[in-house]
């Protein structure tokens, strides 16, 4: 109960030992003298108004430290409050005025009187050390200001962390490189932890796995510092894991390292933009990433029941090295209008077996080696700019464009199919260079237009499926492969083989059925749509849906009792009718077949259906042109009349008609030689009708079976000719 009372104006404290000391000056009280601490056995008191100066001088204090009013206590680096009573814990109560420069906590070692509680907000321009095994710092829900390092030794007389912070805030702000320094066996728990300096801050742990945790019961507020996750020195000695509860404000740099995670375990939470190596959202509720963008460099990893948000206003992107998962029950990914980008080796785990709208991405892009496990929902862009994607067993469905610049992986599986999706607008598919699709469909809104940008391939007997949505060729090559694959179009689909487009089918039985939808084989006069084979066999049918097909060439078509083309159903194009197109070299099967068949196609006998130019080539199985002997019932049982068309195979010796003479051959722009009274092209009686030919759109005939006369050599003499198509045929003896 001793106490010594300094009630003086400026006094000196020469280094003494006391049992209570009082500050009660009116000037400034100051330790000087020879070396030595200020021992104080019991309590020290600052009163209001008075000033006490440590200056570089270290305390020791075994009671409570008071400096609740306005009195004011200093001191400098290196001096030091040792908090070291042994038979009673201990409080510290200060004012915002006061600072300390270091605060050393060393106690009873022993399971009792190891406590210093704070009893209002601390400032250590230093250093704040718990030493070991007897120290416990309470901070009780006040705040406390570190300059230097926070250290937290071991404490084997202690079942818990030695540093309890309740809701108090820590705020690192000195002004020289500042280490978090724990060695505790349980881990170091922080309410809400700030970095208010320029200076770097570094975490420091030597121990376990536990010992390693930093948890974050509330906010992580870094204001513009490089924060790291180990000592730069010794990463893979010191380095920690972090579980935060609270929001994750980075306005500086934060680095981490591969070995361990950072996890955010609380409820709803804002993560500002940061890079990562192992990122973990867990707890419950919604993770938002605020303020810019998130670098994953090994794994980002969504818990049950948690979703991560890039940000409805932002579109926050993603860049992940390697695993992302989001798998677990109820995770959910809002990608909102983001990109997510890959860039290392590493599997996408989705968790669902179908297109999920919890778990979808919008634009994503590979650049490294990605494989896949469960099906993949991209409601935008999927591009590869580099490296392999692997399908695996899943599916993936792309709302936007396709884009592959290194290898797309579509694995031989009945469940890994390729689903376009879009619900409106213009896409486009490049499939990059020597791609096979296996399972591919287009399944959008019926307004949607893909148009290719690559060659392709079908492979494994798995069908090209277009259900809804117009699919555009541009000019590209399909190659169809292995037997009995298809190219099917139903209903609400659009199958569009343009100009210099080529389908190449390549094994047995392979074919192209329109079930309901819309099938082009359109080019123009320059540039054909072409569909060939290079072996096997291949077809055309359609059930229903409307056919069109103008400028076109069929190569080796057919497949033997299949036929070649046969309208079995639906419509045909009235302007895109089988007119200006070139049959080759058929492969259906002799007299029964024909290149196209019309049976089931209704032609409304008022008017009929006129198609022209086709030209009908032999060199193959084929050898009828036009099939129409059994026709829809009346009124729908009209007749093709076949204008101007030519060929080896042409005319009505090679069609397969009834007796009711449903096909018929006219040439209403053809000019036929007679040769009755001259060899001079440019006189009109030598022609039939009575007039030559002169014009670049008329058909020239010269048939032995028209001639009449003793010409039939048509020689040019007195000028040029001038004609659109001139046709040799049945033996004729040609232009002299």
């Amino acid at each position: 109960s001793d106490l010594v009372v300094f009630n003086g104006i400026d006094q000196v404290i020469y280094p003494s030992n006391f049992q209570n000391v009082t500050i009660a000056n009116t000037g400034i009280d100051s330790l000087s003298g020879p070396g030595g601490n200020l021992v104080i056995y019991g309590n020290l008191q600052i009163a209001d108004g008075a000033q006490f100066a440590a200056r570089t001088r270290t305390i020791v204090i075994h009671g409570n430290w008071t400096n609740s009013g306005s009195g004011i206590f200093t001191q400098e680096i290196p001096g030091v409050v040792n908090f070291a009573g042994t038979t009673a814990d201990q409080s510290i109560e200060t004012n915002a005025t006061s600072y300390f420069a270091n605060i050393t906590i060393t106690k009873n070692n022993g399971a009792t009187f190891q406590t210093l509680t704070a009893l209002s907000n601390i400032k250590i321009t230093n250093s704040l050390v718990l030493s070991a095994n007897t120290a416990i710092f309470n901070l009780n829900n006040f705040d406390v200001q570190i300059g230097g390092n926070l250290t937290v030794n071991s404490n084997s007389n202690s079942t818990a962390n030695t540093f309890i912070t309740g809701t108090g805030k820590v705020i690192f702000n000195g002004a020289d490189v500042q280490e978090i320094q724990h060695y505790n066996a349980y881990p170091l728990q922080f309410n809400t932890i700030e970095f208010a300096s320029s200076t770097n801050k570094m975490f420091r742990c030597n121990g376990t796995d536990v010992s390693r945790k930093i948890i974050i019961l509330g906010d992580f507020v870094n204001n513009g510092q490089n924060v790291y996750g180990y000592l730069t020195s010794n990463i893979g000695a010191t380095y920690v894991y972090f579980d935060v509860a609270g929001n994750w404000i980075n306005n500086g740099s934060f680095y981490h390292t591969t070995l361990a995670n950072v996890t955010f375990n609380g409820a709803n939470q804002s993560i500002g933009t940061s890079d990562f190596w192992n990122v973990v959202f867990a707890g419950t509720g919604t993770k938002i990433i605020e303020g810019g963008n998130i670098t994953v460099k090994q794994d980002l990893t969504i818990g049950a029941g948690v979703t991560l948000d890039v940000n409805s206003v932002e579109n926050n992107n993603l860049l992940v090295s390697r695993h992302f998962n989001m798998s677990a029950a109820g995770a959910i990914f809002e990608a909102r209008n983001g990109l997510v980008k890959f860039d290392g080796t590493g599997t996408i785990t989705v968790g669902s077996t179908s297109e999920n709208t919890n778990r979808n991405f919008y634009d994503i892009e590979f650049s490294g080696n990605t494989s896949l496990s469960g099906d993949l929902d991209v409601d935008n862009n999927f591009s590869i700019l580099s490296g392999t994607f692997t399908t695996g067993n899943n599916k993936i469905y792309i709302g936007g464009n396709f884009s592959n610049l290194g290898t797309f992986a579509h694995s031989n599986n009945v469940a890994a199919q390729v689903i376009f999706n879009a619900a409106s607008g213009t896409k486009t598919i490049n499939p990059g260079t020597g791609i096979a699709f296996r399972n591919l469909q287009i399944n959008a809104g019926v307004a949607t237009i893909y148009t290719l940008q690559n060659n392709f391939s079908i492979n494994n007997n798995f069908d090209f499926i277009i259900n809804s949505g117009t699919f555009n060729t541009n000019g590209k090559t399909i190659t169809v492969n292995d037997a009995n694959t298809k190219i099917v179009i139903n209903a609400g689909g659009e199958f569009n083989i343009e100009g210099n487009s080529n389908i190449v089918f390549t094994n047995t039985n392979q074919s192209i059925r329109n079930l309901g939808g819309i099938f082009k084989l359109v080019g123009t006069s320059g540039n054909l749509a072409t569909l060939s084979k290079t072996a096997g066999s291949y077809y055309v049918t359609q059930s229903a849906g409307t056919f069109h097909a103008r400028y076109y060439k069929c190569d080796a078509i057919g497949a033997t009792t299949n036929g070649a083309i046969t309208i079995a159903g639906g419509n045909l194009d009235a302007t895109n009718n089988f007119s200006n197109g070139t049959f080759v070299s058929g492969n259906s099967t002799a007299t029964t077949t024909a290149y196209i068949d019309l049976n089931g196609l209704a032609i409304n006998k008022a008017t009929n259906l006129e198609i022209s130019n086709i030209t009908f080539n032999g060199g193959g199985t084929t050898n009828k042109n036009i099939k129409r002997n059994a026709t829809p019932a009346d009124p729908n049982n009209g007749i093709v009349e076949l204008q101007d068309c030519i060929g080896a195979l042409s005319g009505p010796t090679f069609e397969l008609d009834a007796a009711e003479n449903f096909v018929q051959w006219v040439y209403p722009s053809g000019f036929f030689w007679e040769g009755d009274f001259s060899d001079n092209w440019h006189d009109n009686q030598n022609w039939q009708g009575g007039l030559a030919p002169n014009d670049s759109s008329v058909f020239v005939y010269i048939d032995q079976a028209s001639y009449i006369g003793p010409y039939p050599i048509a020689k040019i003499k007195t000028a040029d000719a001038l004609c659109g198509r001139l046709i040799i045929t049945n033996g004729g003896a040609g232009l002299g």
